[in-house]
């Protein structure tokens, strides 16, 4: 099971657009990788993603995100 985000995932998406530009970007416990899909779209130098599980690997190499177990 995937967390689908929730209100304090968008509002976190808010300073992440804000402060990301130009900069490399750790997404610890990426889930739906919103974070990750946010900080790509605001510019980020390089973005990588982490999680534990394997649904949410699989999820983010289908949407081009680096990711790590």
């Amino acid at each position: 099971m995937i967390y689908e985000p929730k209100e304090d995932s968008y509002l976190l998406q808010k300073v992440v657009k804000k402060l990301v530009k130009g900069k490399s970007f750790l997404d610890m416990g990426a889930a739906s990788g919103i974070q990750s899909i946010a900080a790509l779209k605001a510019g980020a130098k390089s973005v990588l993603a982490a999680d534990i599980q394997k649904d949410v690997i699989n999820l983010l190499k289908d949407r081009n995100i680096s990711i790590i177990q």
